[in-house]
């Protein structure tokens, strides 16, 4: 399977090869932490003159990075079987197993992996002195001692084992779920469907239980002490951020699509021709739709409960700017970066069948400023789904935060519209990337399309 999975690799090369770029990424944020921790951990055990560990700026962003590389690789596997569907259907053909193909997908990404992470080790190792460096200048050498940082084989073995194992496992399973979906079984559909509900069902009963919980409480009386608040105190919204993002996960794929034939029946963008064509694209490409947003709004949801947890029960005056700048890097600078690179690899993915809609639409009498404004619409859309999804999130965190504040007596630092703004900049960010990305691809094959 091995050598099939190569041979099938070296015909479809040019396919993968648009997918390369989130996993020369990973393979950078991984070679990058562990360079990181490797280096401070010999340093620390060769010296006495280091106090401090920062081994944490490392290893918290691998942690999240991986885990978001998980998430983020279904939609790219999706939209590379797509690519590639006519090939896997004539291997069906010739009496190749659901688990077979599975498997082949799974080498073949294992292989990309491979080469992509040895890439983005070698991006890491000329990248990580400087970013350290920058931040110890702004942090000073007390919180982040100097340490050298140098290539190591070891780290170049585990960094590409690590791209190459996830990619093979996740290729695997994500494939296999694929091909059952497409089989369209009903059993299957129902086993799927049971799953998503019960993780729905645990996580709106657990935030509603936080909810009630908070509500029920006696009242703790810190406001003339605000710095002794503990994490007895803050849990409840560890643990709603927690639940927060395995509702996105879990209730996402068939909850956005729902959310988006809504949205296009009440947006005024259906109301001209260009608008109706607009409210079809986006309703035929739903799963496309929730493949991007999902990433985004978990990286939306981290990012206002770390400013609801850093702001929300400080004064401003008591706020250290070294701590939230650390913080914001440590704990969404990862996953923010993996999700560009996820957008600008589907992107690339499904760039064949972006110029062939293109054309269908020139076909149908489009001009080009025609195309221009369907996809400006499509992407209205896109941004109206991702503002309702995150301003949902907000509220929920906001009300646990001023429950929180309310029941502990201390003074509530941030407002609902600070939140709210959150929410909108994420969204009109997001808006405008995938429009500008749209437009290039009409402005750059507009001789293809004429």
């Amino acid at each position: 399977m091995i050598s099939m999975g190569f041979y099938q690799f070296r015909y479809s090369w040019r396919v993968w090869l648009t997918a390369s770029f989130i996993f020369i990424i990973a393979g950078w944020l991984i070679g990058f932490c562990l360079t990181g921790i490797f280096s401070i951990q010999s340093a620390l055990s060769s010296t006495t003159r280091l106090t401090n560990d920062p081994s944490p700026l490392f290893i918290i962003p691998m942690i999240f990075g991986g885990l978001t590389l998980f998430f983020v690789l279904g939609g790219i596997i999706s939209s590379a079987l797509k690519e590639m569907q006519l090939e896997y259907q004539l291997w069906a053909i010739l009496g190749a197993s659901p688990r077979q193909i599975s498997r082949l997908v799974g080498v073949q990404l294992m292989i990309l992996g491979l080469l992509s992470s040895i890439i983005g080790y070698f991006i890491s190792l000329i990248t990580v002195a400087p970013f350290y460096y920058l931040l110890q200048k702004n942090l000073g050498s007390d919180w982040l001692p100097t340490v050298p940082f140098k290539f190591s084989v070891l780290i170049l073995i585990i960094t590409s084992g690590i791209i190459a194992v996830t990619c093979f496992i996740t290729g695997f399973i994500r494939t296999k779920k694929c091909l059952k979906q497409l089989d369209e079984s009903k059993k299957t559909k129902q086993k799927f469907l049971n799953l998503s509900n019960l993780l729905t069902t645990v996580c709106l009963i657990g935030i509603t239980i936080i909810i009630i919980s908070i509500l029920i409480s006696s009242p703790i009386n810190i406001s003339a002490h605000p710095s002794i608040i503990t994490n007895a105190e803050i849990q409840p919204l560890y643990f709603t951020l927690i639940l927060l993002i395995t509702l996105q996960l879990s209730s996402g794929r068939g909850l956005f699509p729902w959310i988006i034939f809504i949205m296009t029946k009440y947006l005024p963008t259906n109301k001209t021709a260009i608008g109706g064509t607009a409210q079809k694209q986006a309703i035929a490409n739903s799963e496309r739709i929730t493949t991007t947003i999902i990433p985004l709004l978990i990286v939306q949801t981290l990012l206002v409960g770390l400013y609801e947890l850093l702001f929300g029960f400080t004064s401003p005056n008591q706020i250290d700017i070294q701590n939230v700048v650390v913080s914001f890097i440590v704990y969404v600078g990862a996953p923010l970066i993996l999700v560009i690179a996820n957008i600008i690899s589907l992107t690339m993915l499904n760039g064949r069948q972006q110029i062939n809609n293109l054309v269908q639409l020139t076909q149908l009498g489009f001009t080009k400023l025609d195309l221009l404004k369907e996809r400006l619409s499509e992407n209205l859309i896109i941004f109206a789904v991702l503002l309702v999804a995150s301003v949902f999130n907000s509220l929920i965190l906001f009300t646990i935060l001023a429950l929180i504040c309310f029941k502990t007596g201390v003074s509530l630092n941030i407002s609902l519209l600070n939140i709210i703004t959150i929410s909108c900049v994420g969204a009109i960010i997001t808006g405008i990337i995938l429009t500008i990305i749209d437009w290039y691809i009409i402005l750059q094959h507009h001789y293809c399309i004429d």
